[in-house]
């Protein structure tokens, strides 16, 4: 009889506190270190030994979308939801303002073609304290939207569809969906560390994070079916086992392969065949991983990022292998990378593969230029993506990109090597972020083509390689940016937009906790350089088209990963100043900040919104205490706007020191009283 291994691997990487390792970025002497130290469980028994440790609790951020997919199927196979009919059959309070709602079914919110815009952010992630705000105001805020794309017509990666997947497994089950997802999938598989913050649970064992010095309460992230979940490395590993041949099963064969299917490729345009490490089944992130693929190895991944927490889910289900990374810190661990690296050793040890093929990333690569088809010059211009990338070219044929709406002069250099394709020549690159450099240990390669999609707009089209400190090495194939032209603006929508320039605009309308107030307390529009009627803003990262005098939206149909989020900037006049809002999120123009010699002995909030002073010179350096009220916090910023102190820390201790040109911002419900001497 064959004995069939089974493997969990279990790798914390924590950028705080101590564990396994103790930085958040591993060189490959660590990488190497991981694969000699790391947790290979091959028998029950072994599981069994390995919880008598006790092990750190992370936010699994997107991970989430695997149980809720699992949830969903759940519910498919008990004869409960069809993944065919339209959603507002099981939800009739899910309306839209835009009729193409109704085509939405469950199957588009598992494989991201739903067409919904991307993610509310509005009360979306705090620290500590949880509620259920979120989750009871959600189908009230997307009626009030629009669609941005016809559903099934193509995939871009959307949080939104997994939220609304998390209240219609509530509406069919009778139960609230952490409730759902405990006694369905946890403990039926016995993760006994698996959780939402709505159900409750001992701070004690949450592996905590810093930011910029200061300790952060717990992050709590609202949309639990889109990001929402608590769990251990162990008990993530241990789900990934019902996807693998000899893991205990909760779905059945066809809900699993359903899973594992390439959805992506009945996009209507932009399909990417060959090596990526992107490409949507139901719930995965990819469902053929490079670079398992060129061992002829089936490999499916699931990332997760949340502020502060970075996990990888990657399991090989012909091999009984699945690895889950959980990492705590500011900087984003490759987890996934990380991985790569485990997996191959594993399966080189074994047998299953004979060698580790050599990088795709050759630094010292000699690029062979040819001519330049003339017709390829009709291409020049402007390129919408998550920034405004401007393509030119040379007399000699070579393509210069560079984000036109970006402070940082990085530009890149691609040379025509023939059959439509451009190579990457001067140590710059793209990756799935934007413009990155060799140096510091990353190299990467980009591979650009021009292309007309069926939808008969123009793109540009990248495959990515990178390694990141000798970690791994990621591929991704994607349209990266959509031709745009300029738009000629009436004298009196171009003098609306002037005015505005060099405004700040801040934040009012969150939660006391909410970790907007932390990492984007305003934002502020700007022109792009060279580029007639569209704006760029601090503190999102999509340009916007001008509509009229007071609105600008970001339009753009991006399969994949850059198409996400789409946000609408709407103005309007108030006594004398001007508020913004940005989706649901709502900000003051600094004009109506009011002054520090107007603080007294406190501070009420009178209304839903948080209350802005500007620190003036004869304040600077004033030492005050503050009273804090429970459910309320102060947030004080430098003169760069970065938060310097605050009552949400948890090493705060309520003196505050009052910075020159800086400001600090009251928030609470209405009737807080803070008092302060």
């Amino acid at each position: 009889m064959r004995v069939v291994k089974k493997y969990i691997i279990i790798l914390t990487v924590v950028a705080c506190v101590s564990a396994m390792f103790t930085s958040s970025i591993m060189t490959k002497e660590k990488q190497v270190k991981a694969a000699e130290t790391l947790s290979v469980i091959r028998e029950e028994s072994a599981i069994d030994r390995a919880q008598e440790h006790e092990e750190k609790i992370y936010g699994i951020g997107s991970v989430s979308k695997m149980f809720t997919t699992v949830a969903v199927l759940k519910l498919v196979e008990e004869g409960k939801i069809n993944l065919d009919t339209p959603v507002f059959h099981y939800l009739p309070e899910f309306k839209m303002e835009d009729e193409r709602y109704q085509k939405i079914t469950p199957l588009m919110l598992l494989n991201h073609t739903s067409g919904l815009l991307g993610t509310i952010n509005h009360n979306a992630f705090d620290y500590g304290k949880d509620d259920t705000s979120y989750h009871d105001t959600f189908l009230e805020t997307l009626s009030h939207q629009k669609l941005k794309a016809n559903p099934g017509e193509y995939s871009v990666y959307c949080n939104d569809g997994f939220t609304l997947a998390e209240l219609l497994v509530e509406r069919v089950s009778g139960m609230s969906f952490s409730t759902y997802v405990k006694k369905e999938i946890s403990e039926p598989l016995g993760l006994d560390d698996t959780f939402t913050p709505v159900e409750g649970f001992t701070e004690e064992n949450i592996a905590r994070i810093t930011m910029d010095g200061h300790t952060m309460p717990y992050m709590n992230c609202h949309c639990l079916g889109s990001g929402g979940l608590y769990s251990t490395t162990e008990d993530v590993a241990r789900f990934g086992q019902i996807f693998t041949k000899s893991g205990r099963k909760i779905l059945s064969e066809e809900s699993i392969e359903l899973m594992q299917r390439a959805w992506y490729q009945n996009d209507a345009f932009g399909v990417c065949e060959g090596d990526n490490q992107m490409g949507y089944g139901l719930g995965w992130d990819c469902v053929d991983m490079y670079p398992y693929n060129i061992y002829g190895i089936k490999a499916l991944s699931k990332g997760g990022d949340i502020i502060g927490y970075h996990a990888n889910l990657t399991v090989l289900p012909e091999h009984n292998i699945s690895i889950a990374i959980n990492s705590a810190g500011e900087d984003n661990v490759v987890a996934g990378e990380i991985a790569q690296d485990i997996i191959l050793q594993v399966l080189l040890e074994e047998g299953i593969i004979h060698e580790v093929k050599e990088s795709s990333v050759n630094p010292k690569e000699k690029i062979e230029a040819k001519a330049l088809p003339k017709e390829y010059l009709d291409y020049a211009g402007y390129y919408i993506s998550n920034n405004m990338i401007d393509a030119q070219f040379e007399d000699n044929g070579t393509l210069v990109l560079r984000a036109a709406d970006s402070d940082f002069d990085m530009v890149g250099k691609f040379i025509y090597t023939g059959n439509g394709e451009f190579v990457s020549s001067s140590g710059v690159y793209l990756n799935q972020y934007g413009f990155a450099m060799n140096s510091n240990g990353n190299y990467g390669k980009t591979i650009l083509k021009f292309v007309k999609e069926n939808n008969g707009k123009t793109y540009l089209k990248a495959k990515m390689y990178e390694t990141k400190q000798g970690i791994g090495e990621t591929i991704f194939q994607m349209l990266i940016g959509e031709k745009v032209e300029n738009q000629v603006l009436p004298d009196q929508i171009s003098e609306a937009w002037n005015q505005r320039l060099d405004h700040k605009y801040y934040l009012v309308n969150e939660g006391y906790n909410s970790a907007q107030y932390i990492i984007a307390p305003y934002v502020k529009t700007e022109p792009i350089q060279g580029m007639n009627g569209y704006i760029k803003s601090f503190g999102s990262n999509k340009p916007c088209k001008i509509i009229d005098q007071s609105i600008a939206t970001s339009e753009m149909s991006l399969p994949g990963m850059l198409g996400r989020d789409l946000v609408t900037y709407s103005f309007e006049s108030k006594d004398d100043y001007e508020v913004l809002h940005v989706n649901e999120l709502t900000y003051i123009s600094e004009d109506a900040m009011l002054s520090s010699s107007q603080l007294q002995n406190q501070v009420i909030v009178s209304d839903d919104m948080a209350v802005w002073y500007r620190i003036d010179d004869e304040d600077a350096s004033k030492l005050i205490q503050i009273h804090v009220p429970e459910n309320c916090a102060y947030y004080v910023y430098d003169e760069e706007d970065q938060c310097i102190a605050s009552s949400i820390y948890v090493d705060e201790v309520n003196s505050v020191v009052l910075p020159k040109n800086g400001s600090i911002v009251f928030v609470g419900a209405p009737g807080c009283v803070f008092d302060f001497n």
